[in-house]
């Protein structure tokens, strides 16, 4: 089951994340804020190298897609760099 699969690695990243620091109390984020996304992966995300951690995947999340779809913050974003190198 695909989908079943898919919310699963989804709760066990979730359970996974640390906040190392939360200076000031930056966190939680007050739905009134703006956040700032800077950077290609969050919208062509990478997920693998090569060699043995070549995966494939069945479904793929898009950080930003995932980000603007769990707020209603107003979220930019800007590409930051290339992954093209150029």
């Amino acid at each position: 089951d695909v989908d079943a699969h898919h919310q699963l690695a989804r709760e066990a990243a979730a359970q996974a994340i640390v906040l190392l620091k939360n200076e000031a109390a930056t966190l939680p984020i007050a739905a009134t804020d703006s956040i700032a996304i800077i950077g290609a992966f969050a919208t062509t995300p990478r997920y693998q190298g090569g060699g043995s951690s070549h995966v494939n995947p069945t479904k793929v999340d898009v950080p930003l897609n995932e980000i603007r779809g769990h707020t209603d913050a107003d979220v930019v974003f800007a590409h930051g760099f290339t992954v093209d190198g150029s």
